[in-house]
């Protein structure tokens, strides 16, 4: 078929924001099945915008998707809800979007049925190897996906256009798969702290589509039984933070909790200790106890999160104004062995400063001084 264009949906007109109302509706395609677009997607222009149906007949009910499967770490799948309703699309199903914005499509990466798969060898046009291709993102900002069966997986994430290649092994198999990315200006928010990153929305509602549908990932620590036990070794994350400034007013409180916050993980299980360097001082955090096979994904998360121009938004309301984080990143460590917690009702949360000797354990190594803070646990 050389000129699809004569057996599908049109939209024509001059939209809201002055643009034609065929490019925008064109805008709104998954992966590139043209012939999903509806009369949503074109009067979500404007007034102006008129929508003119393909000569055939409408999707019948075969079309609808296949019985959806909720396992751990995952939410029900989205609906329409808001102004993504659509009346002539009455089965509560389509692919992410965001409720508030029109319908407008997210950052994406996309990819067809038998081109790509999952680590866990599935294809992605089955719904577990797309949800596990979310899994596997290189970013590990993956939020949500949408999948319609036997035929287009999308991940949606604020970094998902940043890689087009995923690398995987599995049963001593290893091959890579490119995705077709597309950065737009809606991004999703990841859900760990508000606004992150900016101007984000959050991947709460779906475009009505029966073919399709939306499930995101928890936003609290049960996200990581999502990725199941992948090994039998323990492993921790540390996230190292460089700062300048001085560490006068530094609170352990503040800052543990939003580096627990930004992994989606337990405060209480997040210790920060400060060695002070030739230039600035060091802050590492140990994200501790995970769940097998959180490691890697987390560490992928924390390193996604953090760039040159996201550092000072992430990290700027848990800093004294003349404190700056230069750098941060993420690695994966051996699991430390600590002993028992101490209760939170034995420990005062003080600012850290060197008069806060209930918070501090100063032990001289070589030259250096490392000031080891854990308001809620000794090790």
């Amino acid at each position: 078929d050389k000129d699809r264009s004569d057996h599908l949906s049109k939209c024509i007109g001059t939209a809201d924001a002055n643009s034609s109302c065929q490019t925008r509706f064109m805008e709104q395609v998954e992966g590139k099945n043209l012939e999903d677009l509806t009369e949503s997607d074109c009067t979500a222009g404007g007034s102006g915008c008129t929508f003119i149906p393909a000569p055939v007949a409408p999707a019948s009910i075969f079309f609808v998707h296949s019985p959806i499967t909720t396992t751990p770490g995952w939410n029900d799948h989205n609906v329409p809800i808001g102004d993504s309703l659509n009346p002539a699309v009455p089965i509560p199903l389509g692919a992410c979007r965001s409720e508030g914005t029109m319908i407008a499509p997210p950052t994406q990466k996309d990819c067809k049925n038998d081109e790509c798969r999952g680590s866990n060898g599935e294809f992605v046009g089955t719904q577990e190897g797309c949800k596990q291709a979310c899994l596997d993102d290189p970013s590990g900002t993956c939020v949500s996906y949408s999948h319609a069966d036997d035929a287009w997986c999308v991940i949606h994430g604020p970094h998902a256009h940043v890689h087009d290649t995923h690398s995987n092994s599995f049963e001593g198999e290893t091959w890579q798969d490119t995705w077709n990315v597309r950065d737009r200006e809606l991004k999703f928010c990841l859900g760990n702290i508000p606004n992150n990153p900016p101007n984000c929305a959050n991947s709460d509602s779906a475009k009505p589509n029966p073919k399709y549908m939306c499930q995101t990932l928890k936003t609290d620590h049960t996200r990581w039984e999502a990725f199941g036990s992948k090994d039998d070794n323990k492993h921790d994350v540390s996230v190292t933070v460089m700062i300048t400034g001085g560490t006068a007013g530094l609170n352990a409180d503040s800052l543990r909790k939003r580096i627990a916050d930004l992994a989606f993980w337990k405060e209480e299980d997040t210790s920060l200790s400060m060695t002070d360097e030739v230039v600035g001082s060091k802050l590492n955090f140990v994200l501790g106890n995970l769940l097998p096979g959180s490691a890697e994904p987390m560490m992928r998360l924390m390193n996604g999160q953090f760039d040159e121009t996201s550092i000072d938004i992430l990290m700027a309301d848990v800093l004294p104004k003349d404190v700056k984080a230069t750098n941060v990143y993420a690695r994966v460590t051996p699991a430390r062995v600590t002993p028992d917690r101490v209760t939170p009702d034995s420990v005062t949360p003080d600012p850290v400063t060197p008069a806060a000797s209930s918070a501090f354990v100063q032990t001289l190594i070589g030259t250096g001084i490392m000031i080891l803070i854990n308001t809620l646990s000794v090790f």
